[in-house]
């Protein structure tokens, strides 16, 4: 698959997180990270969506749903230690929010 299909894919993963279906959101972020395993915006959106999904309260593997989010989370530090890059997006982001 080409990188050019990246943007789509994460956006149609925004697109079912903010619908709340953070399952669909997860599996659409876990295709980015197959493409772009460095990539700190896909580690912060896989992460994010599997602590997501650990919050509901139909799923059995809560425990693992979490480590798994923590994990993504951990990677994305590791990819922007140091960066200016990734201090850039974390600040616009906490703007956002």
């Amino acid at each position: 698959e080409s990188l050019w299909t990246v943007p789509p894919i994460l956006i149609s993963g925004h697109q079912f997180t903010l619908s709340s279906h953070h399952e669909d959101a997860a599996r659409k972020y876990l295709e980015t990270y197959k493409l772009l395993p460095e990539n700190p915006l896909v580690n912060l959106c896989v992460g994010t969506a599997f602590i997501n999904l650990a919050l509901g309260c139909r799923l059995q593997n809560k425990h693992q749903c979490l480590v798994k989010g923590l994990a993504f989370l951990y990677n994305n530090l590791r990819i922007c230690e140091n960066s200016q890059v990734c201090l850039l997006s974390s600040s616009c982001s906490s703007l956002a929010h």
